[in-house]
């Protein structure tokens, strides 16, 4: 019997494939920086973002030597980060029978920020991010923290990815 039902983030309740995408898109859009040179750029330190071992103040100026970009952008591409509406409703409208929630590889300021906005306690009972378990989507531990978070065992679960 299903008793939980975890959504990933980026490509499920977003359009967007990934948050980094999101992030490099929006910045290069609101100060005109080629989209290819930022994402490259950007995507030396993705990783260790993901997964908790660094922190984008503590990497902000290097990443951004010789074109000064405020870290304003970046708060800004979080609270822009676009939302695939109609899976949020279902997820609402799931979590009345079914215990709801977010199981996503991404940045912990991120989803902080957004899910301050979008206010998504609404729609998920539970989110666990890459960065606070230190592995992704990869590894059987954020699933297993997910479950336990959910008060549910695997069998009992769904994943829509």
């Amino acid at each position: 019997m299903i008793n939980a039902i975890f959504f990933d983030f980026d490509g499920v309740l977003t359009p967007d494939k990934t948050g980094s995408y999101t992030i490099c898109t929006y910045i290069s859009k609101a100060t005109g920086i080629d989209f290819d040179k930022f994402s490259l750029a950007y995507r030396k330190y993705n990783n260790d973002l993901l997964y908790g071992k660094t922190t984008h103040e503590y990497i902000w100026k290097t990443l951004c030597s010789g074109i000064e970009i405020d870290i304003r952008h970046l708060h800004d591409s979080f609270v822009n980060t676009p939302i695939n509406w109609p899976v949020f409703e279902l997820a609402k409208h799931l979590k009345k029978k079914y215990k709801t929630g977010i199981i996503t590889d991404n940045k912990a300021d991120r989803i902080s920020v957004i899910a301050e906005k979008y206010e998504l306690g609404k729609y998920f009972d539970t989110i666990v991010v890459s960065t606070s378990v230190g592995s992704g989507k990869g590894d059987e531990k954020i699933f297993r923290k997910a479950v336990d978070s959910a008060g549910v065992s695997y069998i009992e679960s769904v994943f829509y990815r």
